[in-house]
């Protein structure tokens, strides 16, 4: 299938010359309704990042970032329009960056709202060739990252609450599962 015939994903719009690979891969990710992926062009430029953001209601929220400014290594913003914590409201704007080196990726996605940046995150990790013994790796490894990684929300969020920071009810999730970058 060429990238003139591959079908598209409805209110996902890739650059006419992106692969059909990469329009397969945006159906895919739509199908599965569930990850974190980037797409990139023959020349290793980026074509879109599909964020995904979970919840601790079991909620999620796909924020996809494309556009002639994404770039490795730039700043990207996508309006915040998903309740993840219940000590952050749902306003200001998510900062996307993405740094892409010869063996090592990190991801950055900060949070600012009116007063400054709220709140820094990022994660990284090498860059390995993708063979069964890395596969291996990365699935054995991934139940205890995820149990690190709620148990440091959860230690965070304990201790905002001994902090008395205020606490926002959830609010109705957004109509609409996919948000593009402003």
């Amino acid at each position: 299938m060429n990238s003139t015939t591959a079908p598209q994903p409805a209110g996902i719009a890739l650059p006419r010359h992106a692969p059909a690979a990469a329009r397969s891969a945006l159906q895919l990710l739509q199908r599965l309704q569930h990850g974190s992926l980037s797409l990139q062009l023959p020349d290793g430029s980026l074509a879109a990042v599909v964020a995904e953001v979970n919840n601790t209601f079991g909620e999620r929220h796909v924020y996809l970032l494309a556009g002639p400014d994404l770039a490795w290594g730039t700043e990207t913003t996508a309006r915040k329009v998903f309740h993840v914590s219940p000590f952050c409201s749902v306003d200001g704007d998510y900062r996307f960056r993405f740094e892409r080196r010869e063996a090592h990726a990190l991801a950055r996605v900060d949070l600012h709202d009116a007063d400054g940046p709220l709140l820094q995150t990022s994660v990284g990790g090498a860059l390995v060739p993708m063979t069964a013994a890395a596969v291996r790796r990365a699935v054995f490894g991934m139940p205890f990252m995820t149990l690190g990684v709620v148990g440091r929300i959860h230690w965070q969020a304990l201790r905002l609450w001994v902090k008395r920071v205020p606490f926002f009810r959830k609010p109705e999730p957004p109509r609409h599962a996919v948000s593009r970058s402003a």
